[in-house]
């Protein structure tokens, strides 16, 4: 066919090549709409915050000066176990602290007649009524915190850790108001390398701030001894400025591109 014909072939068939181009096009957009109308989408409310080991506090409800740890550090501990002998009585408290600082002096002294005098003085103070034993409040691994000198009234002497659970703690962004407990979470963890999947355990609202508290379950095994690593190792056993995601409930993906929210 020459040139000449072909221009005329395709002149002759112009309109009917754009209304064939015009119906797939429509056709197209039309297919996109339905699927974008009846395809969910999941609704997801941001929170920032920290990720940490789950784990509860050994502590006395009155002040309290550790005579003795009753458990190993980083041994694995049963609800009600010994872990630590405590000194809550006030009189026996202030003969505790003497008694420290008398030792503390005696091992700085370089005379040793000095020294030995002011040892046996502190030998000789009367110990009072017996230490009170704090248990394990629930089963875990065991991670002592020696304080400086006489924990405060709750301040923890030790911490029992569930490396079978990570707990979330932060502040709530976008649709917090639709945040409930028992919705389920997501995070991604990249110290981790990997997705957990949870629930909402409460929402504090205050002052127009909403924060929220998350659990993940831990099954894996070589998850587990990483934290278990991870307890001993670091302080805080957080995981810091972790981004994570709520479902608060689904929308069809029309609404999520047309929607402004």
């Amino acid at each position: 066919m020459s040139k000449n014909g072909i221009g005329t072939w395709i002149s002759r068939r112009f309109v009917l090549l754009c209304e064939i181009t015009g119906y797939t096009i429509t056709a197209g957009v039309a297919a996109f709409v339905v699927f974008a109308i009846f395809r969910q989408v999941d609704t997801v409310a941001a929170s920032t915050g920290s990720l940490r080991v789950a784990s509860s506090p050994v502590a006395a409800d009155v002040p309290a000066l550790v005579a003795q740890y009753t458990g190993a550090n980083g041994a694995e501990v049963t609800t009600g176990a010994p872990v630590a002998r405590v000194i809550t009585d006030p009189v026996a408290l202030r003969t505790a602290r003497a008694r420290r600082m008398l030792e503390k002096a005696g091992d700085l002294l370089d005379a040793a007649p000095a020294a030995a005098e002011v040892k046996g003085a502190a030998a000789r103070l009367d110990a009072g009524p017996a230490p009170r034993a704090l248990a394990a409040p629930a089963a875990g691994l065991l991670r002592t915190l020696p304080p400086d000198d006489m924990a405060t009234t709750g301040q923890p002497v030790a911490r029992v850790y569930d490396t079978s659970a990570l707990v979330f703690e932060g502040a709530l962004e976008k649709y917090a108001d639709q945040v409930a407990a028992g919705q389920p979470a997501r995070a991604v963890v990249a110290d981790l390398k990997l997705t957990l999947s949870g629930r909402v355990e409460k929402v504090v609202r205050a002052d127009g701030a909403s924060t929220v508290t998350i659990r993940f379950t831990v099954t894996d095994p070589a998850l587990r001894d990483q934290l278990r690593r991870r307890v001993l190792e670091t302080p805080s056993a957080e995981f810091p400025a972790q981004k994570i995601e709520t479902v608060v409930g689904t929308r069809s993906l029309f609404t999520v591109i047309f929607s402004r929210r």
